[in-house]
């Protein structure tokens, strides 16, 4: 076994006759305390008039773990503006107090270690005897940003606490080495669970090596994902104000969010993040699925609100103008409202540009940035076609305390035994709402694979 293998360790996945069974233990050991979820902490997610609605601790936190909730704290303060990069936030702590806070910086710029310590260093100049708290294993190679490991080495703290091992096959352990081999005792896995959560999207992406797709929905008790009044009018909510900011709140953490054409006439959606709590960065890269361009054809209204609003919008069309089931074309030349971009994907499946590199290019260069993440907000013909074709990697599904009767409305779809399952990981109340996270059995099996705490991180430190 190699120095770096004997250094990190990882989680063996055991033989077992029943994968199915394994990924659904495994899944267990990802819940995380209440009071944090995908999103964060959830205090911080919502507006203070809604905050009775937020679920408490279920448990006092350590003073390392407190630290380490006040570095995902800081990493909160620049969701939505790092990716492809991990949103880390870093503490350091000098004699029981905190010297100095940093978060990363929006893509491209200085890295959370960086950040903390050239604020650090403006208030003492004699780090001997402080403690750095970090979310994510400090990087140890040179990117756009230098090894931030290299800037903890110079500083010379007491102690580092590390909460997750970084995926990057370029750090995997190396930083920890690096910083045990130096004489730095490093404790690894403080906040393991709540931090996977918030760091799921740049892990999971990571290790599978594309963007990942998120399906998020509301429901009633009885499954119905749409509710109208009894004269057929417009759609009521199904969730209540806390779920609805919580929502907001995750179409600014996620690089872009997706809705089919049905559901822009039906819902006139806005599709932005004006509900959720400060800070607000950013609303999100608005898609519109419409493979048949019909809301080009028929020059929409609801489609041309959506396109003015802030940030930017895309339709996405299939190129091979061909007739729909019932006969109909759609106009190749069709005027394109003001603020829209029309983007083409080859003929084939509906939902093939989910994995379409050209696709992919084109949305990450409206975006600015590598597309890392997107959040399906469909209704249930569309989720039911990313569920058929094993296309959800997690889903956050907001279930309200209410029946919604008839049978319309639902996620109709036949799976295979086993197939496309996907396993619970988090759990939580938003006001008279349940929120269930649900993950993947691969998604389940990259978190629980992850470098595990184990006695090889006992050498120069603590595991």
């Amino acid at each position: 076994m190699s120095e770096l293998a004997q250094e990190v360790g990882t989680a063996a996945r055991p033989l077992a006759p029943d994968p199915d069974a394994w990924a659904s233990a495994a899944a267990a050991d990802l819940v995380p305390d209440p009071a944090y979820a995908a999103g964060g902490l959830l205090s911080l997610t919502i507006p203070a008039d809604l905050s009775a609605a937020i679920p408490s601790r279920a448990r006092k936190l350590s003073p390392d773990e407190a630290w380490m909730s006040e570095a995902l704290r800081t990493a909160m303060g620049t969701v939505g503006l790092t990716s492809p990069n991990p949103t880390v936030g870093c503490v350091i702590v000098k004699q029981g107090r905190e010297l100095a806070r940093g978060a990363t910086e929006p893509y491209g710029g200085r890295h959370a270690e960086q950040v903390a310590l050239a604020r650090a260093r403006a208030v003492s100049a004699d780090l001997s005897d402080a403690e750095v708290f970090v979310t994510l294993e400090p990087c140890s190679h040179q990117g756009k940003q230098p090894p931030c490991v290299e800037a903890i080495l110079a500083a010379r703290p007491s102690r580092c606490v590390v909460g997750l091992i970084d995926p990057d096959p370029r750090v995997q352990g190396r930083g920890v080495a690096a910083l045990r081999r130096a004489g730095i005792p490093t404790t690894v896995g403080v906040l393991r669970r709540e931090l996977q959560h918030w760091h799921m999207p740049f892990l999971a992406s990571a290790e599978l090596r594309r963007p990942i797709v998120i399906a998020k929905w509301a429901q009633t008790l009885d499954g119905q994902l749409c509710m109208r009044d009894a004269n057929d009018g417009p759609q009521s909510w199904i969730s209540g104000p806390p779920s609805r900011a919580y929502t907001h709140w995750l179409r600014q953490k996620y690089d872009a969010i997706v809705v089919g054409a049905g559901t822009v006439v039906a819902d006139r959606p806005s599709l932005t993040v004006r509900d959720c709590a400060s800070p607000i960065h950013r609303n999100p890269l608005r898609i519109v699925h419409d493979p048949r361009g019909r809301l080009l054809s028929k020059g929409s209204d609801a489609l041309c609100s959506l396109a003015s609003r802030d940030g930017a919008t895309v339709l996405l069309r299939c190129a091979e103008d061909q007739p729909d089931a019932r006969g109909r074309y759609c106009a190749s030349q069709a005027a394109t409202p003001p603020g829209l971009q029309v983007i083409e994907y080859p003929a084939g499946d509906a939902l093939s540009w989910l994995r379409d590199e050209g696709v992919i290019a084109r949305l990450s260069s409206l975006l600015g940035r590598p597309l890392q993440s997107v959040m399906v907000e469909g209704g249930p013909t569309f989720l039911a076609a990313l569920f058929q074709r094993n296309l959800v990697d997690w889903a956050h599904v907001f279930i309200a305390t209410a029946f919604g009767g008839g049978v319309e409305g639902r996620i109709g779809v036949r799976m295979p035994p086993g197939a496309g399952r996907l396993h619970p990981v988090a759990s939580l109340v938003l006001g008279h709402d349940v929120v269930v996270d649900y993950a993947a059995a691969q998604v389940v099996d990259l978190l629980a694979r992850r470098p595990a705490v184990s006695d090889a991180y006992a050498e120069g430190g603590t595991a």
